[in-house]
Formats: C-alpha cells, structure tokens, sequence
C-alpha cells in the first residue's frame, strides 16, 4: 500500500452498485495483487442500499470510499474517484472482477514501457477459465448492421493492429485495438489530463468505446495485453435491472452514433436499430404469454424504440 504522504504509483477505482459481496471479494483480490506496491483503492458507490457501504468501511477502512447520494452511472461515479485520485496511473475496474496476483506490477510495467499506449487491458476469464473476448472493433453503421441481424454472436467484429476481423480467434500477444470491454481500463495520468475523464452524457454502456475513440483520436494507442488476467463474472452489476440496463444500452449507442457520425449516419443508424428492435420483439411475442423474463425483454426493447430517437 501507499506510504503516507507519498504519492500512489497506482490508484485502483471500483464503482459500486448494490454489489456487496462482489464488491468485497473485489476489493481482497486488489489488496493481495496490491502487495510490494504502491497503491490507493477508491471505492466510489452509487447509492447502494444492500449495505456495500458498511460492509467495505468495516472490512477495508484503509479504502478511500465516496458516498455518492444518488446513482450518477458508470461515468458519473467513476469521474468522481478520478478526480481524488494521486497515482500516476488509474485502474478503473468493475466490482464484478477477481484481480489476479501479479496483474497489477504486470500492467503498470508494460505502461511505462509502451509510451504510446493510452488505455491497456488484460486478459479476461470467464469464472471456468475460458478466455472471455474482451477487444471489439469500433462501433460503426456496418457493426450495427452486423449485429442488428444477430451476426455479432456469430462472428464477432475485431480489429487487430488495423485490421477488421470477424473471429473468435484469441490474440496470444499484445495487439493494437479499437476498444475494449470496460471491467479493467488502466491508463496514465498524463493521458487523463490529455483528454479528459469519461463522458457524463453516457450514463450506462458505451463510455469505454468513447474513452477508446478520444484516446486514439490523440494519436495514441488501445493495447490488448494477454498476459496479466483478472477474472469477470460479466454482468453482475446489472442483473437486478435489466431492463432499464437494456433500454440504457440502446440510448448509448445512439448518443455514440450521434456523437461522431453525421446526421444522415445518425438517421440511418437510428432506423436500422429501430426496425431490428422491432423484429426481435415480433420474435419474442409467442413467447411473452408464458414467461415473465420475455415479457420484460420485450418491454425493454420497446421502449428503447422511442428512447433512440429523442436522444
């Protein structure tokens, strides 16, 4: 851990959600892979009422912990742990992960050494040690369309040091990416001062694609590094609301559009998505009568209809 008075190397930021266990197991992960370095945990919750809060100040009170008093999203909550962190370089990390020993040294020296990297992630695993795909291509008009017919599950679009893929093949080596999965996004200090902390406007879902996009549009790099790993359950900080989290998703990805597209990608998207949206509910209906879950799928789906097109 970090000396008093000394300046962190490392500044692990956490966001909570009615993640408690989780969060806990998290945060005993951090602290054994934090050991022989110098590291400050900032747990920032956003209003949890599953006593998160309690719970990480009676079993880690070394953790600098931020009470949010409302639910500020993914980007909100971890702005502000950024903005009270010292270390010179910044982990955000889900609370739905498991750090595995040596990630942390591992990550920060291949940062140091590769000037031109601004965000790296590492290996992800599924909790029965299967590679879970962590690295994306950009999201464009043709990945929309791609995804809108269910290709996505298929064929996944990459792209590897330039090149766009459609495979589930697993880079074995450090690659050149578009973006990468959000649980664990490790960047530089100086490079936060370049281009600042994460979007606000994007609430829920598509802040690392965003993040991944200013970072490369400040002629740096996105790497994939396949040798520390954590472990990610995927998903968890979002189980109990899944159908805002699926309306939350729809509008992200039209704010992204809107944000670096023009107006008639912007128009084009939005009908693409739409008549996708609902095609998939047209599918869902015969199974709706019977099950609750289809029932507020198809409800989520609905309502993200409308949401696109007033964003």
């Amino acid at each position: 851990m970090t000396p008093e008075g000394k300046d962190p190397d490392i500044s692990v930021v956490i966001l909570t959600y009615n993640t408690r266990d989780l969060s806990l197991n998290c945060l005993e992960s951090v602290t054994k892979a934090s050991d022989g370095l110098d590291v400050e945990i900032i747990v920032t919750d956003n209003g949890s009422i599953d006593g998160s809060v309690e719970a990480i100040r009676q079993k880690f009170p070394n953790v600098v912990l931020i009470e949010n008093k409302k639910n500020l999203g993914f980007s909100g909550g971890n702005n502000r742990g950024i903005e009270i962190s010292r270390g010179r370089h910044i982990l955000v990390l889900n609370p739905d992960t498991i750090v595995r020993k040596e990630a942390l040294k591992l990550t920060m020296e291949y940062a140091d050494s590769h000037p031109e990297c601004g965000m790296v992630g590492c290996r992800v695993l599924n909790p029965d040690g299967t590679v879970q795909k962590s690295w994306y291509a950009e999201w464009t008009l043709f990945h929309a369309m791609w995804e809108a017919f269910g290709l996505q599950v298929i064929a996944p679009l990459s792209r590897i040091d330039g090149k766009l893929t459609a495979s589930k093949a697993i880079p074995h080596r450090p690659v050149a990416v578009d973006r990468l999965l959000g649980c664990f996004m490790w960047m530089r200090r100086d490079v936060l001062d370049k281009i600042g902390a994460f979007d606000e406007r994007f609430f829920l879902y598509c802040e690392e694609e965003d993040m991944c996009r200013r970072i490369r549009d400040h002629g740096m790099q996105v790497h994939y590094y396949p040798v520390p790993e954590i472990v990610h359950l995927g998903g968890q900080t979002t189980r109990d609301i899944s159908d805002f989290a699926r309306v939350q998703t729809n509008i992200s990805k039209s704010l992204w559009i809107k944000k670096y597209r023009t107006h008639g990608g912007v128009f084009a998207f939005r009908l693409i998505w739409s008549l996708a949206l609902i095609v998939r509910v047209l599918i869902r209906m015969p199974f709706a009568v019977q099950s609750r879950y289809y029932r507020q799928v198809m409800s989520g789906e609905w309502r993200s209809i409308g949401a696109i097109w007033r964003v």
